[in-house]
């Protein structure tokens, strides 16, 4: 059996793209449509090559605080850790957590597509994100290290006079950090690949990252290759602390009783001697399912009056004392009955 020429699978990969986009802008003249348009071919692209862990769509990446990005063209989030996603009419609002990467498209390739893909890029990045412990059999993993959102621009050519290099990462270099590009393509002229650092806290200011780039008739599987490989890097996205999302619903905690119940409250126990009102503690130390009570704990200090002792025999009286016992370091634990 002959060897698979990975070289003919690319160009027909390249081939077939470029066909569906140059289809599009040839037929729709109007700029909205035409952009609408491109946006599903390239979303429709990436949902078929990438792993079906990941899912791409255009929408709002929001955060547990209520902030919210710009409109993006393409976004690449998680359908398998982290997958959450509300509706606003016929918009996703992806929580930034689930987030591997933001893309912008572009019918063409310039200095003003490329800082207006930095500022959406920013806008998503600036978001709150938040990063909960995940609970396995053997104990629980901390919660994972940030990793740095991928961002990119999209576009079916260039106007530039070639070679577009320099060009290029001009633009790209002179960015903040919160406006970095990872990937810029222009599927009829090159893609540029930046090796950003991968998480948050890898940042070194003081070196520019390498860029590498390849030729136009590979431009468009360079780009999933290398998109691929970051997201290898990336792993998974963090856990989401559903607990910071669920803040903003008011919410008041129910406490369950039997009908007739009657319970012994810290008036009545400290009735029993009225000197010992500024020296008792009392905790609740969960309920007590084999004994139907709660534990709780009644610490002295000082006593003037009465031992320890003393008092238990005074709160057996209430009948509602079930168990009591004095550990080491002065604490009475009693267990007080809550039910008739």
């Amino acid at each position: 059996m002959s060897d698979i020429d990975l070289k003919k699978l690319y160009d027909g990969m390249q081939m077939e793209m470029l066909q569906r986009l140059s289809t599009c802008a040839n037929t729709i003249t109007h700029p909205g449509t035409l952009g609408d348009n491109t946006e599903i071919n390239w979303i429709n692209w990436f949902q078929e090559y990438l792993p079906k862990r990941y899912r791409v769509n255009k929408g709002i990446v929001i955060d547990s605080t209520g902030k919210q990005s710009d409109q993006i063209d393409l976004i690449i989030y998680d359908a398998q850790y982290s997958y959450l996603v509300f509706h606003q009419n016929d918009t996703l609002l992806i929580p930034a957590e689930s987030v591997y990467g933001v893309f912008e498209v572009k019918q063409t390739l310039n200095k003003a597509n490329i800082e207006y893909a930095g500022s959406k890029a920013e806008s998503v990045r600036k978001l709150l994100r938040t990063s909960a412990p995940i609970k396995h059999a053997g104990g629980k993993y901390p919660p994972k290290e940030l990793h740095e959102i991928l961002a990119g621009i999209l576009t079916t050519q260039c106007k530039w006079k070639k070679p577009i290099a320099d060009k290029v990462m001009k633009h790209v270099m002179n960015c903040d950090r919160q406006k970095r590009l990872d990937f810029v393509c222009s599927i009829s002229d090159n893609t540029f690949v930046i090796e950003n650092n991968t998480f948050v806290k890898e940042l070194d200011s003081t070196k520019n990252p390498e860029a590498f780039y390849c030729e136009e008739n590979e431009s468009l599987v360079f780009l999933l290759l290398n998109l691929l490989r970051r997201l290898r890097d990336i792993g998974t996205v963090p856990a989401i602390d559903f607990s910071k999302y669920a803040e903003k619903i008011e919410s008041s905690r129910y406490e369950m009783y039997d009908n007739a119940f009657i319970c012994v409250t810290l008036k009545e126990l400290l009735t029993i001697d009225k000197n010992i009102t500024e020296n008792v503690i009392i905790g609740f130390d969960g309920y007590n399912k084999k004994k139907n009570c709660y534990n709780k704990y009644l610490k002295f200090e000082n006593l003037k009056t009465k031992s320890p002792e003393g008092i238990i025999s005074d709160c057996l009286l209430c009948q509602r004392v079930l168990d009591f016992k004095i550990t080491a370091d002065g604490i009475m634990q009693i267990g007080i009955d809550y039910f008739e």
